[in-house]
């Protein structure tokens, strides 16, 4: 077993030992000091995605990574060690039924789940946010060599983490929405509307046209995405209201870029919301823009036809 790991598409030889050690310790720490951690898990209980159950995997997989960081922290200057640690894990993990791809979603997915707690507590920061990321990245990519070479996924939109991260981030959003009013909305979506801030080769009369138009999208936006959210991940769903919209930008003489940018100015505009209660992370601004890069796709489809 040990040749045949050399020879899988996980390579990685070189480790962050100052990153490990921290979310090792910072891991363990949190999991003993504050019990009621799997307390924020219980609440992904009821959120089912392609038949697995969010809280009891994420339960699953605390424990799996308790288990696994011991010997992390011990072989840190070891990597082949650690790899043939967490390969013995991994198939552990396959012969238990848990599938390859759940491994990567789980990290950034328990990350999240637990982020608010630690927010609480004044114990997150830049650093920690980091050594979790790399932990966790560790110990996905290692414990996959556990599985069959050939058990690959094909990687689409949108993955578990993504899936997930939306539903998760969704609900404060439609919330401060909700309670701040679609007028203040519209505000604070108009600061972030400045295309000059988003486009760089476009004349000064375009961009005031742009800027316009995206200050205009705000009830259009929030519209759609009551519309697409809880249809995931079915896009088609929602695609002849996209297409729509997209044959309605093209009759007003919007530029299709413009379409592009509805995403960032999204993400600038409710980071906030997510900030205050610890829900957001880079993970979870990826995930949006990859929402909206799906959904700029398929209104290309109507400005174009």
């Amino acid at each position: 077993m040990r040749n045949e790991l050399r020879h899988q598409v996980f390579r990685r030889t070189q480790y962050d030992r100052h990153l490990m050690q921290i979310g090792c310790e910072s891991f363990t720490q949190l999991f003993t000091r504050h019990p009621e951690v799997m307390e924020y898990l219980g609440e992904y209980d009821s959120m089912v995605v392609d038949g697995i159950s969010i809280g009891e995997a994420l339960r699953s997989h605390a424990l799996v990574v308790g288990s696994v960081v011991g010997d992390i922290q011990e072989n840190a200057g070891n990597p082949e060690r650690i790899r043939m640690s967490l390969a013995g894990a991994g198939q552990r993990r396959y012969l238990a039924g848990v599938e390859r791809r759940q491994l990567d979603m789980l990290g950034p997915v328990l990350s999240q789940a637990i982020r608010p707690l630690v927010w609480e507590k004044g114990l997150w920061s830049s650093e920690l946010e980091k050594a979790w990321t790399h932990l966790f990245d560790i110990v996905s990519c290692l414990m996959k060599l556990g599985y069959p070479h050939e058990y690959q996924e094909e990687e689409t939109f949108p993955n578990l983490t993504e899936l997930v991260l939306i539903r998760d981030t969704w609900p404060i959003v439609r919330q401060k929405v909700s309670q701040l009013g679609l007028e203040t909305f519209q505000n604070l979506f108009s600061l972030n509307s400045d295309m000059s801030n988003y486009l760089t080769e476009i004349n000064q009369e375009e961009l005031a046209s742009s800027t316009e138009a995206m200050k205009g999208y705000t009830g259009d936006c929030i519209k759609l995405l009551e519309l697409v959210v809880p249809s995931l991940p079915h896009l088609s769903i929602a695609a002849e209201p996209l297409i729509q919209f997209g044959k309605t930008q093209r009759s007003k003489n919007v530029s299709v870029c413009v379409l592009e940018i509805i995403g960032p100015v999204y993400c600038n505009t409710t980071r906030p919301f997510l900030l205050v209660q610890g829900r957001w992370s880079l993970d979870v601004e990826r995930s949006w823009l990859a929402l909206f890069k799906e959904l700029t796709g398929i209104m290309k489809e109507g400005y174009y036809s």
